[in-house]
């Protein structure tokens, strides 16, 4: 589970960052990012369409995947301050080996100039 202070909970910024954020795709998962320009810790939001998994456990299971890759960042301190990050799940994510999700986490990541 993400700390309270990393998570994104207020529909309005979740809508704000879909509506001004940059984009990063990839292949397991996708970004949507804003700069805040403050020293605040970054906050997460996790998403997954309808197309990408129809069934609620298997979105579950998406967004725990890609929570517990967060988390592992944030616990070593790797993510730089003052972002809302939007992360958009696929239904590749299930299948994939962690280490493969962790390196694709972290490629955009580094995309978005995101790591310390």
């Amino acid at each position: 589970m993400l700390p309270l202070q990393n998570r994104l909970k207020n529909k309005k910024d979740v809508q704000e960052v879909f509506r001004k954020g940059f984009f990063i795709g990839g292949k397991l998962a996708s970004l949507k990012i804003i700069n805040r320009k403050d020293r605040d810790p970054s906050k997460f939001c996790f998403t997954v369409g309808k197309r990408e998994a129809s069934s609620k456990p298997k979105k579950n299971r998406i967004i725990r995947r890609l929570r517990e890759v967060v988390r592992f960042l944030l616990k070593e301190d790797k993510i730089k301050e003052g972002f809302y990050i939007v992360i958009l799940g696929k239904k590749n994510v299930i299948d994939a080996e962690f280490a493969d999700l962790q390196k694709n986490i972290i490629c955009l990541f580094e995309k978005a100039n995101l790591l310390k």
